[in-house]
């Protein structure tokens, strides 16, 4: 998602193409205590996909629900 919006942001029309809510770690829910700059109520691995996936929209970054 970050190569998403940095490629986005430089006037690209990328497609990310992932599970809904992630394949990795970060989308099974779990705490997360040592992310930089996340803390407090979306301190969770969904809640930080939520927030990366909102922010990616916002630049009109293309998401396909798909695993690969």
């Amino acid at each position: 998602l970050s190569a998403a919006i940095y490629a986005a942001r430089a006037g690209l029309k990328p497609v990310v193409i992932a599970p809904t809510m992630g394949g990795q770690l970060l989308g099974k829910g779990v705490d997360v205590e040592n992310y930089p700059g996340v803390v407090g109520v979306d301190a969770t691995g969904r809640g930080i996909i939520q927030l990366m996936r909102a922010q990616a929209a916002s630049f009109n970054v293309r998401m396909v629900a798909e695993a690969v």
